[in-house]
This record gives C-alpha cells, structure tokens and sequence, in this order.
C-alpha cells in the first residue's frame, strides 16, 4: 500500500483565519486543525496514519512511509485545493439552507463542481436520520391496527361471548359434582355415613331396610355420646357389653387411669350396614387434638352396649406389669402388629431364617415389644399384613421364653381374633 500524502486544501492562509481544511490521501477523510500546526506533525481522525501538515505553498512528503518507500499517490495541485475548499463552503452553506427547507426541497438538491481532470466533482445528497420518524409511524400503525380490530368486533359480541363461556364452566363444574339426588328424602343426623342397599332392589325392601339402618344409626349414636360424656364408672358401667370380670377390669383401669369426660368434636362415619341384622354400629370420634379413635356399639337385649374393650384398648396385663413380671404361660393383650426383621439378644441374625420378627404396639407412648413365631408355621401367615392394611389390630396371646429372656423379646403363641372386638353376636 503506498503512504498517505497529506497536502493543504486550502488558499494560502491570512492572519485572520484560524483552522485549515486537509485532505488524507490514505483515506480521502477532510479534517480541519488549527492554523497554528503547519509544520506539525498530525495523526489523521479516520485512518489513524501519522501525518506531516506542509506550511503554506510548500508540498512536503508524508513523515510515515511504507517499507517499499513508494509514494505514487498524486499530488493535488494548488488550484485543485481551491476547488475543494470552494465545495467544502457550499457543502456547509447547503447543510445550513437545508435544515431551514422542507425536507422535500432538500432532498432534490445536488450541487456539482467541475474537476481539473475533466470529470466532475459531485456533493453527496443530505439524508436526515428517521429513526424517531420510523418509530413513531410504527406506533401509529400499530394503534390504527388495534382500532380496526376494535371497531370490527361490537361490543356485543364481547359479552355474548364471554357469557357463553361462562356458563360452559359452570357446567363442567356442575357436572364434576358428585350426584346427591336420593330416590327416598331421608333426613340424615350429621356426621352419619349410612351405606344404602343396592338400587336394583325392589323398592319397598330398600326403603324398609333404609329406616332400619337410620333408626339403628340414631340410636347407637345417642349411646356413643352419653357414653364419651360420662365421669364415673358408676355411669359407666350401664353403657358398656357385659363381659367376664367386666366390673372388676373397669375398677382396675380406671384406678390407674382416673376417668374424665372425653373431649371430642363430632362423631363420624355412623354405619350400621356391615350386618344385614344391624346388631353392630361402628363409628371414628375425632378429638379436639383432631385424633381419631374407632368405637363399637354392639346390641345386646334389644339395646345398643359399648364394647369397653376395645375402645380402651384392655389387655390382660399393662404393659409395664408384662415387661416386669415376664409371664411365661400366654397373656391375652391387644396390640397393633407391624412386619419388621429385629434380630438381637435372645434373637441373634442367625435366627432370622428361622423366625420371623413383629413389633407389637400397645396403647401409649414408646410402650412396645418384639414378637417372634416360626416362619414355616401356619399362625406367621395369619400375622403378615397384606400391603394394603400396613398394620393389623389383633388380640393375641403371648409369653416370655424364660425368665431370662430380653424384656422386649416375647413369643407369639396363638391368635386370638383380627381386630379389638371379641365375641360378636351371631347375625
């Protein structure tokens, strides 16, 4: 590339002016710099090429040159810098008349100058910046699109529609509702969940089953509340099935656990429809800790008893008499039964292909043991939970193995019933 001559496009300056008006021949940028430079050496605004400005009427080569030392760019002769200068004063006398136009006038004007050479010299049209005039018809459009859209769909188009959609959603939501229509208007006591028979049933034999079930529900449900607000066991003891040693199982409870009316917030699920006889009504009290207990009332004499039993939780001896004493004939408790593999103390690992562990939970906090029975016998598979159960209430018999077996290790010697409930009445 051959260096960059730097010549002045200027006449010869007067005392009165103050800046020069060059020319890069690298670049062909026009700059101006102060009067006081020439001689000085400048670094060109566009090219970023070191420059020499020559003193007035000399022509002087550039201080930077390639390494071939070629300078054959041409050079400008004095008159072509008086035409240059000429157009550079019209270009901004133009500037100056165009920004006072309109912009349509300026737009057609184009100036052009004769050049030494034979060709011609021809300033460059004027553009203004319409960048904000871009955006702004932007926006307007935008706007006159909104309009149009607006103005075609009335109004009252709008509120049918949106009408129409909302009755489609509450039609759906009314739809997703369970049916409560009843063939028979019974008027159920709250918190009742009574099982009505099947609909394909003749008629009349529904509707006569229906009011059994409702009258054993109310009936049972009055016992259940009269017996969760009694204080003593003197009211106690009228409320609650008949069973061996009955009076004398309550007074020993009761002497360890003092009786207080019992706090709960509603009784629930009142059902009456797990026997054809209605002889049983179960029912869960849900506490105001919002704990749940399942309680029974069983007919006994043509009147609904508690089953004291099992809502206690009765076992023939409590858990710290048990674990004290180690009996070694079978005692009758009633635990809640979980499959797990504890294997320690009197039940090494070793024993673990040979018994099958259980953990038995009784009434209260951390009071619990660790049952053992042979995995090939026939009373392991009644003990196993299914997956769907996860626990089973159970009563059974257990003992020690010997006196100086582990206080939490206990035999399972037998199955008493599956659930709390012994002795029901045949339907």
């Amino acid at each position: 590339m051959a260096s960059p001559s730097l010549h002045p496009t200027t006449a010869p300056p007067s005392d009165k002016r103050r800046w020069n008006a060059f020319v890069c021949q690298d670049c062909r940028a026009i700059f101006r710099v102060p009067a006081d430079y020439e001689g000085a050496g400048v670094v060109c605004p566009s090219c970023d090429r070191m420059l020499r400005i020559p003193r007035a009427g000399e022509s002087i080569p550039t201080l930077m040159q390639d390494e071939t030392g070629d300078s054959s760019h041409p050079q400008i002769e004095p008159a072509q810098i008086h035409l240059i200068e000429e157009v550079e004063q019209e270009e901004v006398s133009a500037a100056m008349i165009e920004e006072e136009k309109p912009a349509a006038i300026a737009a057609t004007t184009d100036t052009t100058v004769a050049a030494p050479t034979g060709g011609e010299w021809r300033r460059r049209k004027k553009h203004r910046a319409r960048g904000k005039d871009l955006e702004s018809e932007w926006q307007q459009s935008d706007k006159k699109i909104m309009l149009r859209f607006s103005r075609r769909v009335p109004l009252g188009w709008w509120l049918a529609g949106s009408a129409l959609l909302l009755v489609c959603i509450v039609g759906i939501v009314v739809s997703m509702l369970p049916n409560q229509a009843d063939p028979s208007p019974v008027a159920n006591l709250p918190g009742m969940g009574v099982i009505l028979p099947d609909a394909t049933e003749d008629s009349a034999k529904t509707s006569s089953t229906t009011l059994q079930q409702m009258a054993a529900v109310r009936e049972a449900q009055e016992v259940i509340e009269t017996f969760l607000n009694a204080n003593s066991v003197k009211a106690i003891l009228p409320l609650i099935r008949p069973v061996k040693n009955l009076e004398n199982n309550v007074t020993a409870f009761y002497a360890k656990h003092p009786i207080t009316p019992t706090k709960f917030n509603s009784i629930d699920n009142v059902d009456a429809s797990s026997r054809a006889d209605q002889n049983v009504v179960t029912a869960v009290v849900r506490f105001s800790d919002f704990s749940t207990q399942f309680i029974t009332a069983i007919k006994v004499d043509g009147r609904y008893l508690i089953d004291w039993e099992s809502w206690v939780g009765w076992s023939e001896m409590d858990y710290e008499t048990l674990i004290s004493e180690k009996p070694l004939a079978p005692v009758e408790v009633r635990v809640i039964v979980n499959s797990e593999s504890y294997y320690n103390y009197d039940f090494p690992n070793s024993s673990e292909n040979e018994w099958q562990s259980y953990r038995l939970r009784f009434v209260g906090e951390n009071q619990e043991l660790h049952g053992y029975v042979k995995r090939t016998s026939e009373l392991n598979s009644l003990l196993t939970p299914t997956l769907d159960q996860g626990a089973k209430s159970m009563v059974l018999h257990i003992r020690y193995q010997d006196s100086n077996s582990h206080q939490s290790q206990v035999l399972i010697d037998a199955v008493v019933v599956d659930g709390w409930v012994k002795e029901l009445p045949p339907p």
